[in-house]
């Protein structure tokens, strides 16, 4: 199979020292609370993503401290670039509907700034890869 365009490589750098920045930037302290840091990756432009795990959903994400994502692309064993937002909310989604979640409860889960606008639209996929590290809880 050819690999895809646009697709970016990363590689692990960190696995011991957590950062939370990126994600409690994006989410409100009680979302944040359901996440767990995984590891850190750097692109070959010298970007850094945190990769988070949610604790139910077992989706991660990978977020830096702008706001910016990278969906895991398995089959290529790279990655994607997304808003961070999207990324959240692909990886929440099965915990919402499983909850049944209001749009009101969704909606106080998100940091005022990250909260996603409704005429932007973006398209990801809830990645479950499995890390290069054992799960730290935070």
């Amino acid at each position: 199979m050819t690999p895809q365009k646009g697709l970016i490589t990363a590689r692990v750098v960190n696995s011991e020292n957590p950062d939370w920045r990126p994600l409690e930037r994006l989410a409100s302290p009680y979302l944040a609370s359901h996440w767990m840091w995984m590891f850190e990756v750097a692109t070959r432009r010298g970007e850094r993503f945190h990769a988070y795990k949610h604790i139910e959903t077992r989706c991660y994400i990978h977020i830096d401290i702008n706001g910016n994502g990278l969906g895991y692309v398995p089959v290529d064993d790279r990655y994607r670039r997304y808003p961070a937002w999207v990324l959240l909310r692909s990886a929440l989604r099965p915990w919402w509907q499983e909850l049944q979640a209001s749009p009101e409860e969704i909606a106080i889960s998100w940091s005022p700034s990250s909260a996603p606008s409704r005429t932007t639209a973006g398209v990801a996929r809830c990645s479950s890869r499995n890390g290069d590290t054992t799960s730290r809880k935070r």
